[in-house]
C-alpha cells in the first residue's frame, strides 16, 4: 500500500473514531413523575409561586410562572383550573393570549408553568436540561392545578403536549381534559436522527461551528419568550424524553376528552418542527371514546406555534375551537361556563 493510500486509511479511521467516540448520554429517567404536596394554600399561592421564581435565578422579562385568576373566585378554589405547559425553548408567550382567553371564558383559574431550565437569563441556554427535572416541574404544575380548581384541564404545546399526555395517562383521575397544540409525537425533519447518536451530535457541532443551535427571532416578542440559541445536547434530552414517555400502552390509558390542533394546509405547507403524520396516528391509539376526541388542522397558522399572537395568524381560530370543544365536553361539570363561553 502506498504512503498516500495509507494516509487516507489512517485519516478515515481517525474520522470514524472521532465520530463514534461517545459523548455524554442524557441521564436516564430514574423515577416516574409524581405530584408533590403543595405546602401553601390557595390564598398564598400567587406569592409563594412568585417567591419561588425569584429564587430560581435571573429570569428573562415576563417569562415567569404565574396564576391568572378567575375574578369570581380570586384567591380561592374555583370550579376549574387550566394548567399550561409550554414547549421546548419557550415560555408564557407561546400560548398567549389564547390560554388566558380560554380560561376566562370557562371561568377557570389558569396556571402558566415555567418548566425546568426555561425562561432563564443565561449565556448557556438549556445546558442543564434534564428529563427527570422536566418531569418534576410538570408534576408540580399539575399539583398547582389541583390546588386551584375542582376540575383540571391540562394544555400543552409541542414538548408540553408530550408531558400533558404522560400526566394524563399516569393520573387519569386528576385530569378532566387534554388540549394538545402541535404536540411533539415525532420530529418532522429527517435530520432528527442526529439528535440521539454520538456521531450525530458531533456532525451537528461540526456544521454549526460550536455547541449551540441558533434560532433567528421573527420579531421582538419571539426573542422575548423563546431562546434564540440553545445547547445542541439538549436536543438529545428532548428526543430521549419523547422516546421514553410515549408508547401505545400510554395512549391506551388516556380516557379523558382530547382536543388536538396542528398546522396543516397541504403537503408543502405544514408543520416543519413536529410530524403531522405522527400526530394523526395517535388518534386511533387513544383510549378516549370517539365522541370525546377532536383533531383539527389550522391551515392558516403558518407555523409550528399555533396559539400565540406573537407567532400565528390563526391564534383566534385556535382559541375559538378549543373553547367550543371544552364547553361541549365539560360544561355540565363546570357551573356557569356555558354563559361565559364566547362572551
Amino acid at each position: 500500500m502506498s504512503r498516500f493510500l495509507l494516509l487516507i486509511v489512517v485519516l478515515i479511521l481517525m474520522i470514524l473514531v472521532w465520530l463514534f467516540l461517545p459523548v455524554s448520554d442524557p441521564p436516564e429517567i430514574t423515577s416516574p413523575v409524581e405530584i408533590p404536596v403543595i405546602p401553601f394554600s390557595v390564598k398564598e399561592a400567587a406569592d409563594s409561586i412568585r417567591q419561588a421564581e425569584i429564587r430560581s435565578g435571573p429570569l428573562k422579562p415576563d417569562n415567569h410562572a404565574r396564576i391568572v385568576w378567575n375574578p369570581e373566585y380570586a384567591h380561592q378554589k374555583a370550579p376549574c383550573s387550566i394548567v399550561y405547559l409550554h414547549g421546548y425553548s419557550a415560555s408564557y408567550g407561546e400560548g398567549a393570549p389564547a390560554h388566558i382567553r380560554i380560561a376566562r371564558d370557562l371561568g377557570c383559574h389558569l396556571y402558566i408553568a415555567r418548566l425546568h431550565a426555561h425562561g432563564l437569563r443565561t449565556n448557556e441556554p438549556l445546558q442543564d436540561f434534564y428529563a427527570d427535572s422536566l418531569l418534576t416541574s410538570s408534576g408540580y404544575a399539575l399539583a398547582i392545578g389541583e390546588l386551584l380548581g375542582e376540575h383540571v384541564i391540562v394544555t400543552g404545546t409541542s414538548m408540553g403536549g408530550t408531558l400533558a399526555l404522560h400526566l394524563a395517562s399516569r393520573f387519569p383521575d386528576k385530569i378532566d381534559a387534554l388540549v394538545l397544540l402541535s404536540p411533539l409525537i415525532g420530529f418532522a425533519s429527517k435530520t432528527s436522527m442526529l439528535f440521539d447518536t454520538s456521531w450525530g451530535q458531533r456532525i451537528m457541532r461540526l456544521f454549526l461551528g460550536g455547541r449551540f443551535i441558533f434560532n433567528q427571532p421573527e420579531n421582538d416578542d419571539h426573542a422575548r419568550y423563546w431562546y434564540g440559541r440553545y445547547h445542541i445536547k439538549s436536543l438529545m434530552t428532548l428526543s430521549h424524553l419523547k422516546n421514553e414517555l410515549l408508547s401505545d400502552d400510554m395512549y391506551s390509558r388516556i380516557q379523558q376528552p382530547v382536543f388536538t390542533g396542528y398546522y396543516y394546509k397541504d403537503e408543502k405547507h405544514q408543520d416543519q418542527v413536529v410530524s403531522v403524520s405522527a400526530i394523526l396516528k395517535i388518534k386511533e391509539k387513544l383510549g378516549t371514546p370517539d365522541d370525546k376526541i377532536q383533531f383539527m388542522a389550522f391551515p392558516d397558522a403558518g407555523a409550528h406555534v399555533i396559539s400565540s399572537a406573537y407567532r400565528s395568524p390563526a391564534h383566534e381560530q385556535v382559541y375559538e375551537a378549543v373553547t367550543r370543544f371544552l364547553k361541549k365536553q365539560l360544561v355540565s361539570e363546570i357551573p356557569g361556563s356555558s354563559n361565559r363561553v364566547g362572551r
